[in-house]
Formats: C-alpha cells, sequence, structure tokens
C-alpha cells in the first residue's frame, strides 16, 4: 500500500490549494526522512502573485524536522538540489527555521540589478519580500516571482518614506539595505524602532569608503595594500580617496597613468576632491564578501576572483568565479573589525592567489553578489538572522560556480578584442557555449528582471 495515497496522473488538474499542497507534500525527500505530512488547511497567496497559490508549510508528525516546501528548491538546501555533486552536506547549511521565523524582510534599491539575487534568494527561503525602489529608475528587483509587494519613493524624505511604509506592516520585518543610498540615509536617521537592520556607525561607514582611512585599517591589521609613497614607477593609479561618495561611476573613480605628464594632468583634472596615488597591481582581481554582525564577528562569507571586467582597464565584474581563499577571507574579515564594521560589504583583492594587496572596501551590496547565491553562501539569509539576532551556521558554498552578466560580457570581449588580448576573447568565447556558465541576472524561471533590465 503507498504511505502518501493513490497515485495522481501527471496530467491531473488540481482545483483546490489543498490538492495542491498534497502533491507538493509527497516528495522523494520527505518519505526519506520518515515525515507523516498534513497539509496545511487554508491556501496563503502571494499578493500580487496570487495566480501561484504558495505551498502550505510541512508540519511535522514523528519526529521530522520543519521545514517548508519553497526550501526544496533553495541552493542552501539538501532537498533537490544535489548537494553531495557540489561537495556540500546538511551539516553545511544554516539550521532549518521554524514556521515563526519565516519573516517579511524589506529590500531596498531594487532599482539594481544585484537586488534581484536578493530578492530571489529571501523569497527562495520562504520569507516575504517587499521591495522599495527610487522614483524614475526601472524596480528591476521588483518584477522577480519572488516579490510580494513594490514601493516605489522619491529620494525626498525618503527614510521617513521608508518608516511609513515599514509601520504599515503586519508584523516587524527586517530591512536589507541593498544600495549605497540608503546605507547612508540611515546613517543619518534610524529605523531602528519599526524594524531590525545592521548597518555601520557613521564614523565606520566613511572609512571604509575612504581609500586612504581604509588603507591605513589594513596596515594596521597587517593586510597587505599598494605602495602610496614616492611612487616613481609606471603605470600608477591616480583615484579619489572617496569615488563613491562623488556619485560617480567605477570607471570615472579613477585614472591609469603612464608617465609623470599623465599623472600631473591627472591630479590637476582630479583636483576638486581628494585623491591618492598608489602602484598599479597586476594580477586578477579578487572580492571577499563578509557580514559582520553587531558583534563584529562575521556570520557568512564569500569569495570570488573576476574572470573579465568593463571597463578592461578595470571596473565592475562581467564574469566571476566563486572561489575559497581562507587567508583572503580572514584578511577581509580582519580589515573589517579593524574598522569596526557591522553589516555586509566587499573588500577587494587584486593580485594572485598568494601575493595580493588589499584595494578598497565597498560597504554596501556589490555588483557581482548574484555569484554568491548561486554558489550557495546565503549571504542575505545570513543577514537577515543576524539583524533579527538568530544563530547562523557557517556554510560550505560551492567553489568553481560561474556566472556573467551576458551584456556587458559582450562589451568586455570588445575591448578585450581591441587591446589584442586574445585569450581573455577566448575565455568568452568558450563561456558563450558552456551551458554550465550561469547568468548574474538571467533564470529561466524568473526571467522578467532580465527583460526589464534589457528594456529599462
Amino acid at each position: 500500500m503507498r504511505p502518501y495515497g493513490r497515485a495522481i496522473p501527471r496530467g491531473e488538474r488540481y482545483r483546490t490549494a489543498a490538492r495542491r499542497g498534497r502533491r507538493a507534500l509527497r516528495t522523494p525527500a520527505n518519505m526519506r526522512a520518515g515525515m507523516e505530512t498534513r497539509p496545511y488547511e487554508h491556501p496563503v497567496f502571494v499578493g500580487a502573485n496570487s495566480v501561484r497559490p504558495r505551498a502550505p508549510f510541512v508540519r511535522p508528525y514523528g519526529g521530522g524536522e520543519l521545514n517548508h516546501p519553497r526550501l526544496r528548491a533553495h541552493p542552501l538546501c539538501e532537498r533537490g538540489q544535489g548537494l553531495e555533486r557540489r561537495g556540500m552536506r546538511r551539516a553545511d547549511c544554516h539550521p532549518p527555521l521554524r514556521e515563526e521565523f519565516y519573516m517579511t524582510v524589506v529590500v531596498t534599491d531594487c532599482q539594481y540589478r544585484m537586488s534581484a539575487a536578493a530578492v530571489r534568494e529571501l523569497g527562495e527561503s520562504g520569507h516575504d519580500v517587499v521591495c522599495v525602489s527610487l522614483a524614475g529608475q526601472t524596480p528591476i528587483g521588483a518584477f522577480s516571482k519572488h516579490c510580494k509587494k513594490s514601493v516605489i519613493l522619491g529620494k525626498d524624505g525618503y527614510v521617513q518614506a521608508l518608516g511609513d511604509v515599514i509601520s504599515k506592516l503586519s508584523d516587524r520585518p527586517v530591512l536589507f539595505p541593498a544600495g549605497a543610498f540608503t546605507v547612508n540615509a540611515l546613517c543619518r536617521e534610524s529605523l531602528a524602532d519599526v524594524c531590525d537592520y545592521i548597518i555601520p556607525s557613521p564614523e565606520a561607514l566613511k572609512n571604509a569608503n575612504d581609500k586612504a582611512a581604509a588603507a591605513a585599517a589594513a596596515v594596521r591589521a597587517g593586510v597587505p595594500v599598494p605602495e602610496t609613497l614616492n611612487i616613481e614607477k609606471y603605470p600608477a593609479v591616480v583615484k579619489y580617496r572617496d569615488g563613491e561618495g562623488l556619485g560617480l561611476k567605477a570607471a570615472q573613480r579613477y585614472k591609469i597613468v603612464n608617465s609623470k605628464a599623465e599623472l600631473d594632468a591627472a591630479a590637476a583634472e582630479m583636483a576638486h576632491s581628494p585623491v591618492i596615488v598608489s602602484e598599479y597591481i597586476e594580477g586578477a582581481g579578487w572580492g571577499a564578501g563578509v557580514v559582520m554582525d553587531r558583534n563584529f564577528e562575521p556570520a557568512a562569507a564569500f569569495c570570488h576572483m573576476r574572470r573579465r571586467e568593463y571597463p578592461v582597464s578595470g571596473g565592475p565584474s562581467t564574469c566571476c568565479v566563486s572561489v575559497y581563499n581562507e587567508r583572503m577571507i580572514n584578511d577581509a574579515v580582519r580589515v573589517l573589525k579593524e574598522l569596526r564594521f557591522t553589516g555586509i560589504a566587499m573588500v577587494e583583492f587584486k593580485g594572485f592567489s598568494g601575493d595580493y594587496r588589499m584595494l578598497e572596501i565597498n560597504p554596501r551590496v556589490w555588483g557581482s553578489f548574484p555569484l554568491a547565491r548561486l554558489s550557495g553562501a546565503g549571504l542575505a539569509e545570513a543577514y537577515v538572522r543576524a539583524a533579527r539576532g538568530l544563530p547562523v551556521s557557517p556554510l560550505k558554498y560551492a567553489e568553481g560556480v560561474k556566472a556573467r552578466f551576458l551584456i556587458q560580457d559582450t562589451m568586455a570581449a570588445a575591448g578585450y578584442l581591441k587591446r589584442g588580448d586574445l585569450p581573455a576573447v577566448g575565455g568568452y568565447l568558450k563561456d558563450l557555449f558552456d551551458f554550465r556558465v550561469k547568468g548574474g541576472l538571467f533564470e529561466r524561471g524568473d526571467a522578467m528582471p532580465a527583460v526589464r533590465y534589457l528594456f529599462r
């Protein structure tokens, strides 16, 4: 006798949420766990996506662990994604959340493409996600199927309007600030009375954005940095101390000079704001993303290496791969501890695996953040847990996962071709026909953020 009822024909149409629930619960994973499962008594709909009823919670009977059917497709969960093939075990995953721990998470700055990764990860974890975007820009993350509600706010009175939106929610949410605008705004005005979040103090944020202050902190922490005094060899790099604070794009924050005359010209052109001059570091670009809790301890970490970037002289990554470099992660944690930093940040390095220099700190969600989700690092979920004060278990993420942003990667390939870098062009062509390379924004099951980004 089948323990979970009769076999259901594949083509049968389910007319009630309860029958959908029974089919969602009858999975090999639940059968292996020895769980006696019962569907939830009533359907729960997801806002604007109410045409797709949310699967009910799995209520355990007979000693099974608490679970949510959405987690079967989560990259951190053993059910459904074949963690054994990626060298991951149940011990490498976050402990399962109890039903009362599924919460509302407000993700801000959803006009940026990296916000879609946070929305997807948190939605897959079972949370209700509310997306907040700035007026006048396309809310990329809000078009994800995991978005329950979308709100557009203007820059004037932003924090007060955001607080009004949060106060109208049914429960106390966690705020996930994805962009620099919200992080800076929350440093000036607090919303701690209506939601939970972790951001750095104003002084820590200022020092993290200031390349000179960040380099000084790295020196105190024993982390190598580029030489900035007595530059006599070229090429060299002239960069603003706080290019992000000036509202500049990544390619506008620095200049590479090859002679004393070019150095003088660049210094004169950038004289309206403090600059620093440092040696040019050869090698690949690396990044160590860390979530620091309120006790200045790392809650989660993730390391990646850039394969290609645009502009090709040094800019945001267009193709990157997940790696594990324990020394680099420890160096990033030491620098952030020295700055007394809390929240999420990415420490950028350049050089080689065993010989690198720290370049700067991005005290916010960074452009290649989607790779962390695709690798199973669980940074967004770790941030939510740390902000709520829940336990966070260290994760072993998958190495060798490669992700690209196809449009920017094509532009980078053209730049490498113009520069005569044929190996980089060959790598682009190889990745173009490698179906194991994942899209940084496009996903077959959730394609609308990529479509809206393309036609924004």
